[in-house]
């Protein structure tokens, strides 16, 4: 259904490492042998329009390493990332993955760029691979739900949502040059936000996304929504490919500024309900019990009609020799065949949560990431209200 929806659609992760970078030709005949057990990093476009199946790809993927002493700073490194996302994977019969060591300002970090057709893997997927070619064989795997029954009241969410986002906001008309994508970042300390989560008696992903609504409001942006993906991967398809996602909607309240109480409020009853209902399998039940033509009706104008789009992961601790990963930020290129207006992730490594946006539009992006870390920061001014912390 993505490749439907949009066989453009490029995502990924930039992980950043603290450490040497490691001796290139053995690295890479490493990761190309870990590739190879890996089903969906050995597979390309169907090999016809009519076909719904992935062919096999006819040669290995790119595992490339690059030293760019022009990368003097990180607003250096954000436009080369920015710069790979924007470009298409080959048009052959190509694997629709890539994998980048890129080397540059500082001799003790580096940053490793994985790219893949999202149609292909998502994120949760991307993160197995990732794991499975850079981590240790010998670490437990990240654990994945078991599906749960659907429930009724989550398919009269999932219509509602539909007839919300029927008409969204335009996507970009075809032809000419896409805006430029960009790319910004800050970084929240992870003790912290789990602190002031459990304080208020909230989960980190919830006051993550209230954080971000607050933000929203406060850097003038309008969108009525985010789009809140949830993975429907289940523990036997670990390492199966396609895209095994689902999101709803989360309203942002009105309101600038933007209560801390009234945000998480609104996020928690919002986030509640999804969970309470399990709107994430019944939305997968949903999708794949309709015959396709109906479910890329469905499902077309969620993904495809909503402006704002906020993700969250864990990855877990990776090593390479004696580099370690410190941050990681998942990417989004953002094509013009959506009207996507900003991808925004919450991004969870060791001791750090990075907020990061992938945006092409004329946004307050660095606004954006700006005012929710500092939002965040001011979290400790502003006592949990005692009915918040009851749930009322």
């Amino acid at each position: 259904m993505f490749l439907d929806l949009s066989p453009s659609l490029i995502a990924g992760f930039v992980l950043e490492f603290t450490g040497p970078l490691p001796e290139a030709a053995a690295l890479r005949e490493h990761l190309r042998e870990r590739a190879a057990e890996l089903p969906a990093l050995g597979l390309t476009f169907p090999d016809s329009a009519k076909s719904r199946r992935w062919s096999a790809a006819a040669r290995a993927a790119s595992v490339e390493f690059s030293h760019r002493p022009d990368l003097a700073d990180e607003d250096a490194l954000r436009v080369a990332v920015t710069e790979l996302f924007d470009r298409p994977f080959p048009a052959e019969p190509a694997p629709q993955w890539d994998l980048l060591f890129l080397s540059g300002y500082d001799a003790q970090r580096f940053t490793v760029i994985y790219r893949a057709n999202h149609a292909l893997q998502d994120g949760v997927g991307m993160i197995q691979n990732l794991q499975a070619l850079l981590g240790d064989p010998r670490d437990e795997p990240l654990g994945l739900r078991p599906g749960r029954r659907p429930t009724a009241r989550a398919v009269v969410n999932i219509a509602r949502d539909v007839r919300a986002t029927r008409e969204g906001p335009a996507a970009d008309p075809v032809g000419g040059s896409p805006a430029p994508l960009r790319w910004h970042f800050r970084d929240f300390d992870r003790s912290h936000l789990a602190a002031a989560a459990e304080s208020r008696g909230v989960t980190v992903n919830d006051l993550c996304l209230a954080t971000l609504a607050r933000a929203v409001r406060a850097v003038g942006m309008r969108h009525p929504t985010l789009l809140v993906p949830m993975s429907t991967r289940r523990p036997a398809e670990r390492y199966t490919p396609g895209n095994f996602t689902a999101g709803y909607l989360l309203r942002i309240p009105t309101g600038n500024p933007l209560s801390p109480e009234d945000a998480l409020r609104s996020v928690r009853r919002q986030a509640g309900n999804a969970r309470r209902t399990n709107e994430r399998d019944t939305r997968r039940a949903v999708l794949t019990g309709l015959p396709n033509a109906l479910a890329r009706r469905a499902a077309r104008p969620v993904i495809v009609n909503v402006g704002l789009t906020a993700s969250s992961a864990t990855l877990p601790h990776l090593e390479i020799g004696d580099a370690r990963l410190i941050g990681a930020a998942m990417a989004h290129s953002a094509p013009s065949s959506l009207a996507l207006d900003a991808y925004v992730s919450f991004a969870t490594t060791g001791t750090t949560v990075r907020c990061s946006v992938f945006h092409r539009k004329n946004l307050p992006g660095e606004l954006l990431v700006e005012t929710a870390r500092n939002l965040f920061l001011d979290l400790h001014q502003h006592e949990p209200n005692r009915a918040l912390r009851l749930g009322m």
